[in-house]
């Protein structure tokens, strides 16, 4: 665990790239439980043992339940298959990753069926983790990352810089 200085979308998509699991507290705090990039926990979605470092260490959650991925507008139909009607921005829909997306972000997936709950990220919605996820997108090629939400089972709410550090 350490407190980061750099924290420009360049150098937080680096850490991330170079297998660092980031939290986020930044900016207003989300509505309810979903994690849409102001109180969120980031992680490489390249490997799945990300996964098991996310449960075992910070959510404390069981093996079989899936994190969800954020992923760039421009490359969402390039890892699920969309539903006309879907809206991905707020992580309500579970949709089937496509053979791009087992191979892309499998962390982002629920390994059993290969579905994701994706957060579609565009940067009217977020700049600065917009930002960050472009960013990635040049460093790695992938164009999501695993997004959790930074609320612990059973704990309040994150809501402020004191309660970030304390979960």
């Amino acid at each position: 665990f350490s407190i980061i200085d750099n924290v420009t979308p360049e150098a937080i998509a680096g850490y991330l790239a170079d297998g660092k699991i980031i939290a986020r507290c930044s900016g207003r705090m989300e509505f309810g439980q979903r994690s849409l990039g102001n109180r969120s926990i980031f992680a490489d979605p390249r490997s799945t043992e990300v996964v098991e470092q996310i449960n075992t260490k910070i959510k404390y959650r069981d093996f079989w339940m899936p994190f969800a991925p954020m992923v760039l507008d421009e490359d969402i139909e390039n890892y699920f298959f969309i539903p006309a009607y879907t809206d991905m921005r707020y992580m309500m829909s579970g949709l089937c990753a496509t053979p791009l997306g087992y191979n892309s972000i499998p962390g982002g997936l629920h390994q059993g069926d290969k579905t994701g709950r994706p957060q579609l990220m565009s940067e009217d919605l977020n700049p600065e983790v917009y930002a960050m996820l472009k960013e990635f997108k040049k460093i790695t090629g992938i164009g999501g990352v695993i997004n959790t939400s930074f609320n612990i089972h059973g704990n309040p709410i994150v809501c402020t810089a004191c309660d970030a550090l304390e979960t």
